[in-house]
């Protein structure tokens, strides 16, 4: 039996990419592009939003609250608080 030749680079398929300046297309045109090319980005940066909008409104003010001592430091939820903000940041 004889094995394919991994090494072998297919001409073919590199034959048939073609590439394009898209410097000449216009802001319309690029964005429709990377929509088309990137469908997944949409989400990523719908859920990114979503996130941060959690951290601005709740976990931001809460640690606020805990660092002006109006809510005591220690306890299960101070804990979730600052595991969440941290998580959500990295």
């Amino acid at each position: 039996m004889c094995s394919p030749d991994v090494d072998k680079v297919d001409t073919d398929e590199i034959s048939n990419k073609v590439q394009f300046d898209i410097t000449q297309l216009t802001e319309k045109e690029r964005k429709a592009l990377f929509k088309k090319e990137s469908p997944e980005f949409q989400a990523i940066l719908q859920d990114f939003e979503t996130k941060m909008k959690d951290v601005i409104e709740i976990l931001e003010p809460f640690r606020k609250l805990v660092d002006e001592q109006r809510i005591p430091a220690t306890g299960p939820v101070v804990e979730y608080v600052n595991i969440k903000y941290k998580l959500t940041l990295t």
